[in-house]
Formats: C-alpha cells, structure tokens, sequence
C-alpha cells in the first residue's frame, strides 16, 4: 500500500469532507475508506508517521484520523507534530488506538488530538465524531460544514 495521496486532489476545490486516514495496517485503511465513501467522505491515506506530515500540509484534508501504534513514529508524535505546523494545526484529529490507560488518553489530549477513541469502537461513534469535528471547525478556505454529508448535517 502506497503512502501517496490519491492524484488529483491537491489544490482542487473539494465537494466533499477529505479525511487523511493513518494507519500501518493496510487492511485498515481499506476497510475504513469503504465505509467513509459510503457515508459521502473522500479519504487518502498515509501508512508512517513521516508521510502523514508531508501529505497533511500537502493536501490540507478536513480531518485526521491517526492511528497511534505505528512504527518510525507513533500517533502521539505525528499529532504533535502536526499540531506545531501552522499549515496543520486547525486540522481536527482523532487518535484512534487499543491503548485505553487513562495516561495513554492524556498524553493523546496533551499532543493536540480533539478526540481520542478506544479500539474496539462503534462505527456510528467515529462517524458521529467526525461529523462533530468537521461541522464546528473554524473555516480556513472555506466553510467545511457545507461540504458535510447530508446525513452528517444534523450532527454539525
């Protein structure tokens, strides 16, 4: 699996919230662009630590969903480093990991993540998360609530 973003998006004026999904396992990342296509989301996705900051300032994506066990670097130092760029730090980003210790959600808080969601996870609650952080995040180009799926609108 490639950690290129998917051609054609940068610099083109987006009809639909594009989510940045970071994750090592590729199965993963498969398994959520499906599901985000269907609920109305573009996605592109990086698979380490050090694309997702190349691709996040590239791409300028709506919201990113970080996985935080991964090798090079793990969630907690990417969020932070995105969270430290100026291109990057409105970005919304859920941390999504098996780790549940109270510390572990903390230091996720502490790096900059807006949301931290535990594995196993309800589908619906990461949706509804999304919807929430991409509805309320202040404009940058544009206003993304606009952008928001239909059945997101109620959740914004």
């Amino acid at each position: 699996m490639s950690s290129q973003p998917r051609p054609g998006t940068q610099g083109k004026a987006r009809q639909k919230p594009l989510i940045l999904i970071v994750d090592d396992l590729a199965l993963n990342v498969v398994v959520l662009e499906s599901k985000l296509y269907k609920q109305g989301f573009d996605t592109i996705h990086a698979c380490f630590g050090p694309a997702t900051l190349e691709i996040a300032e590239t791409e300028l994506s709506d919201l990113i969903r970080l996985d935080v066990m991964m090798p090079q670097m793990d969630g907690f130092e990417v969020c932070s480093g995105l969270k430290s760029n100026p291109r990057t730090t409105h970005i919304p980003v859920i941390l999504l990991t098996t780790l549940s210790d109270s510390a572990d959600r903390l230091r996720g808080f502490e790096a900059g993540a807006d949301d931290f969601l535990t594995k196993p996870f309800m589908d619906n609650t990461l949706f509804g998360c999304m919807c929430s952080l991409i509805g309320r995040r202040a404009p940058v180009d544009d206003d993304p609530g606009s952008r928001l799926p239909e059945n997101c609108r109620s959740l914004s």
